[in-house]
């Protein structure tokens, strides 16, 4: 699976059509950072508390299966890019998915993840219809992800308020 991309455009607090871009970025994710000793441990200890007719070895087997499983994930990591007001005119879209990947790599500015034990629910059409959500909410509060454009909306309203007084 690639880098997934999404563009679309909304309406921002000055009235001005803006665009921006989501990004959809797989990773490989070990959502269970134990050491071998560790994982000897749990098997060891599951396979003692599983009663199921099986002999330890078998039941150790499973417990192994089990462990693996969650240890390897599939994990998408989601960014998005708002294009600023003045570059409106010099809008580049290529840059807007390379900052919006690079925002879905960061653990600090990324704005979603999905993390999946089973590979088979993570799919293009998966991946777009979770793109698409992604992109209506963001359209309706640019605000709630996006820290500069909701510093941008809050000093609108007061330059806004100021004036009315």
């Amino acid at each position: 699976m690639k880098v997934q991309f999404l563009t679309q455009k909304f309406t921002d607090f000055a009235g001005v059509e803006r665009s921006f871009t989501v990004a959809a970025v797989p990773e490989d994710y070990v959502s269970l950072p134990m050491t071998p000793e560790e994982t000897a441990d749990l098997v060891y200890t599951v396979a003692n508390a599983v009663d199921n007719g099986e002999c330890e070895y078998c039941s150790a087997l499973d417990c192994v299966d089990k462990v693996n499983s969650l240890e390897q994930s599939k994990r998408v990591v989601f960014g998005v890019s708002i294009c600023h007001p003045s570059d409106v005119k010099n809008e580049n879209e290529e840059l807007g998915k390379k900052i919006a990947e690079g925002k879905a790599k960061s653990s600090r500015t990324r704005i979603g993840e999905i993390t999946m034990t089973s590979g088979m629910f993570v799919s293009y059409e998966y991946i777009e219809m979770c793109l698409k959500r992604l992109a209506e909410l963001i359209a309706r509060n640019p605000e709630n992800y996006s820290i500069s454009y909701a510093k941008a909306k809050e000093k609108f309203k007061t330059v806004q308020n100021s004036k009315k007084e």
